[in-house]
């Protein structure tokens, strides 16, 4: 029944929130409900105002955990104890070491009961990774007539996950010292592709080059599919063999995109076509960031450092490495790359995937969830300023031409 009663709450109330919050006109409003009201169940609010419940119905492992608290204070008292039967210094040292060794165990009890309570939730997690990747195939509207250029779509995608993910490992694993397997994972949920080209975006890349909409689409998948393979890898260090499974949902990206989209006529994928367009974005997508902001503490996991840099890393620095794989190759004025790349910033729900994966397997810490949860919020909210910097652009290259005819 608990089980039941937390997974209803962590669909109805993001889904609930990001109705309203479209309602108010909002933009990015099916991240930013999801994240508001994951916020609210999760320890921010709803540990904090009825502990025990939260603890039932999130965290598990009740039992294990008064184990845990009643040998503390029993360790406590005996210590105190022996001071006042006037044990020596070798008593008292022989007798904390036996403690410890019990308190280890106890935590270990603690932490696997925990993991073991977890699983229904883990494994609704992974059934919503799942269903919103899949649902960015019906919403893509690939064009398969427009020209293909696999060169620049492989340059821009390399890029595109390669700077972003790069810098991101580099300041977690040196200067913030983070182990491998999270500097691994946190670089990969800054360098995957988008989950869906918005028509601000595909109008913004076709007027800057001809296919331009396509090439970018291309180029996500490349930046995916090298997420993804990053995913494994730090999943592997994690978790070894097992944790290879965990990074197998992402494959729904690359799957929904190259083939839903030529599937999609018959029950089965005319069905799931029709779903893309009703619900995936107004109850997957909010309820995907639900489930990364459910375990995030507002108060035990704010760090300036890392919001900074993965605010940064998140949407500019995708733009930025897009650009620079776009420039590479030559043949392409500055300003129109600059709007031809505008999409590659499009990576809201698809960052949310790899962190809800990577948080529910305890891959890596609340912090920096919760700094790629506001990244992925930033991104989704900025899509005006994304139209209106295309629109600046155009009239910046109308300028430039005007006065190099006069």
């Amino acid at each position: 029944m608990s089980v039941a009663v937390a997974i209803l709450l962590l669909v109805a109330v993001p889904v609930v929130a990001a109705a309203l919050l479209r309602w108010a006109r909002c933009p990015g409003w099916a991240v930013l409900g999801g994240a508001v009201a994951g916020i609210v169940l999760g320890p921010s609010i709803f540990g904090r105002a009825l502990p025990a419940q939260f603890q039932t119905f999130y965290v598990g492992g009740i039992k294990q955990q008064a184990e845990l608290e009643h040998f503390v204070r029993r360790q406590q008292a005996d210590a105190i104890a022996a001071e006042h039967a006037g044990a020596g210094p070798e008593r008292l040292a022989e007798l904390a070491e036996q403690q410890k060794l019990a308190r280890d165990g106890l935590d270990t009890a603690w932490n696997e009961a925990k993991w073991a309570d977890q699983r229904p939730m883990r494994a609704f997690t992974v059934a919503v990774v799942v269903l919103t990747l899949l649902g960015a195939g019906p919403r893509s509207g690939r064009n398969d007539g427009q020209p293909r250029n696999l060169v620049a779509s492989m340059s821009v995608g390399a890029w595109s996950a390669g700077l972003p993910g790069g810098l991101a490992f580099a300041a977690m694993y040196w200067p913030w010292h983070r182990p491998l397997s999270e500097a691994v994972l946190v670089g990969a949920a800054v360098a995957i592709g988008p989950w869906v080209l918005t028509s601000i975006d595909r109008e913004a890349a076709d007027q800057a080059e001809l296919g331009g909409a396509h090439m970018i689409q291309r180029a996500g998948l490349i930046a995916t599919l090298l997420a993804i393979a990053a995913v494994g890898w730090g999943l592997w260090l994690h978790k070894g063999i097992p944790g290879l499974l965990f990074a197998t949902p992402l494959l729904a990206a690359p799957l929904a995109h190259h083939f839903f989209p030529q599937k999609g006529s018959g029950v089965v994928f005319g069905g799931f076509r029709a779903m893309g367009g009703a619900w995936v974005e107004p109850v997957l997508v909010p309820v995907l960031a639900g489930c990364v902001a459910i375990k995030i503490d507002l108060f035990a996991h704010f760090a300036v450092w890392p919001i900074v840099v993965l605010l940064l890393l998140s949407g500019d620095g995708r733009w930025l490495g897009a650009y620079l794989g776009a420039m590479v190759l030559g043949g392409r004025g500055s300003l129109r790359t600059m709007r031809l790349v505008l999409g590659t910033m499009a990576c809201g729900p698809t960052q949310l995937a790899i962190t809800a994966i990577a948080i529910h397997t305890w891959s890596i810490p609340g912090e920096y969830a919760m700094a790629l949860l506001l990244g992925a919020v930033l991104i989704e909210t900025t899509v005006g300023a994304r139209r209106s910097m295309a629109r600046r652009l155009i009239q910046t290259e109308e300028e430039i031409e005007r006065m190099t005819q006069e």
